[in-house]
């Protein structure tokens, strides 16, 4: 019960939050991603809203600190999010590197072995398959691919 109420304040916080957007009520906005950092410190939500929100009042270490903390536990689907943040945060060949491999890579739990297609045969360490396997397709895809004959349009067509 105790997590279900917590869950539901950090979602009301965070919502207030937003409601602060403009410049002049950042303050505000601050404050309330505080107190629900205060209820859950690394709320992937409340810690990306936090540092946008103080990298904006030019407290960019803090807004730093903040996203490297969160790198290690925040899920593998989250990451480009995360990076393109610390991208803004701080501009850099370092950050652009590391936000276009969050694009790039794919999350743990699809890293699985690709299993080898079926007419695949493993020969001496070749790291080609052998063209056996291949031998005959060709004549079968020459001959699909051949334009039909041209002859007398079907009338529907003709009238067109």
């Amino acid at each position: 019960m105790r997590q279900a109420e917590d869950a539901a304040a950090v979602e009301a916080l965070i919502e207030g939050s937003r409601q602060f957007r403009a410049h002049w009520n950042r303050p505000e906005a601050i404050h309330l991603l505080r107190r629900a950092r205060a209820i859950a410190p690394w709320h992937f939500e409340v810690v990306v809203e936090l540092a946008g929100h103080v990298t904006r009042c030019d407290q960019k270490e803090e807004a730093r600190l903040l996203l490297e903390g969160l790198a290690p536990r925040c899920e593998p689907y989250k990451r480009p999010r995360l990076r393109a943040a610390q991208l803004a945060v701080s501009p850099g060949p370092r950050s652009l590197w590391r936000w276009l491999q969050s694009l790039v890579a794919r999350p743990e739990s699809e890293t699985a072995p690709v299993a080898e297609p079926a007419w695949f045969e493993p020969g001496d360490g070749d790291a080609f398959p052998p063209l056996r396997a291949l031998e005959g397709r060709a004549e079968a895809l020459s001959e699909a691919a051949e334009p039909p004959e041209e002859g007398p349009l079907p009338p529907a067509e003709a009238a067109r």
